[in-house]
């Protein structure tokens, strides 16, 4: 494993509950998703993962990886593809050990709006939404938001304010977030002001917490 992830994962295990991984593309920040979320389960801080991607295709490619080098980890997805149900656990309201999920998801079980009720929400009849259910899972989580340039690609745009918005919510809720990204653009200030930021031919600092 290399240097960098062997940092974060020690940052994992001290307690530290901010981390930017601003590593190039290939340095193996999502293979150490499954390792962070168990240093931060010795460290006692979470008892499950929800690792965020921007992208179907690479939750999809992530997760049957994931699902053979790590047999030990009951893993399940949400992304709203009907394709992979046969093959893996569909998991809309986040209750498994590690969920995979795309940022939208995440985003409307985050913020009140439960990707298995949307139909509620556009009834002319006022029904009752429990959005309490997946925040109850996010709660006790690790949360992993990867590949994270691609949603800021476009500062001005949805995936960027859903980012920010859910940043926001994670950090008010004290929730362990690890930022992963090839780059961050001037997203890196914004992040490294509240976390400890690991990038190569960089020191890592650690923040106020």
């Amino acid at each position: 494993m290399r240097k960098a992830i062997l940092e974060a994962l020690n940052l994992a295990r001290r307690g530290v509950q901010k981390v930017v991984l601003e590593l190039p593309t290939g340095y193996g920040k999502t293979v150490a998703g499954p390792h962070l979320y168990k240093a931060y389960r010795e460290a006692g801080l979470c008892w499950r993962a929800i690792h965020v991607f921007p992208l179907r295709a690479i939750l999809h490619k992530t997760l049957e990886s994931y699902v053979q080098s790590h047999p030990e980890i009951e893993f399940t997805y949400q992304d709203g593809d009907v394709a992979l149900r046969q093959r893996y656990v569909k998991d809309p309201y986040f209750r498994g050990e590690y969920v995979l999920t795309t940022l939208d998801s995440f985003v409307h079980n985050l913020l009140r709006a439960p990707v298995a009720e949307l139909h509620k929400l556009l009834d002319r009849r006022p029904r009752a939404i429990h959005y309490h259910v997946p925040f109850a899972y996010i709660y006790p989580s690790c949360v992993f938001l990867d590949e994270a340039h691609i949603a800021v690609q476009d500062e001005s745009g949805k995936a960027a304010a859903a980012l920010k918005a859910s940043l926001e919510v994670l950090r008010d809720a004290e929730i362990p977030v690890v930022v992963m990204s090839a780059t961050l653009g001037r997203w890196k200030r914004d992040f490294s002001r509240v976390s400890s930021l690991l990038s190569l031919g960089r020191r890592k600092r650690e923040a106020e917490m």
